[in-house]
């Protein structure tokens, strides 16, 4: 499944777009957790981990999640694609990103 959507505008710039509602997150060089909606969660009751879950703020669609240990900043955490995109394909000139 699509989940981020790199594409080039009107301008020739790259920008980055939810795969599903069109949302742009802003240029494909920054992060798009910025613009995104986030939630927290211990992993469990005493391993001291904690999950973030990035979703888009228009449709909700997950497509993130961090992993940082209780007490280590927010710039320590950990992705399943630390943004280098690994799921990347060319799709219509665009790069779509996708999990499968």
């Amino acid at each position: 499944m699509e989940t981020l959507v790199v594409a080039r505008g009107h301008d020739d710039r790259a920008h980055v777009d939810c795969a599903e509602c069109g949302h742009r997150y802003g240029p494909a060089g920054a992060d798009p957790r910025r613009g995104a909606v986030a939630t927290e969660q211990l992993l469990g009751p005493d391993d001291g981990v904690l999950t973030r879950r990035y979703y888009c703020p228009c449709c909700a669609l997950l497509f993130a999640v961090g992993v940082r240990a209780v007490g280590e900043p927010v710039s320590a955490e950990r992705t399943d694609a630390q943004f280098t995109f690994p799921f990347a394909r060319a799709l219509n000139d665009a790069v779509v990103l996708h999990r499968d």
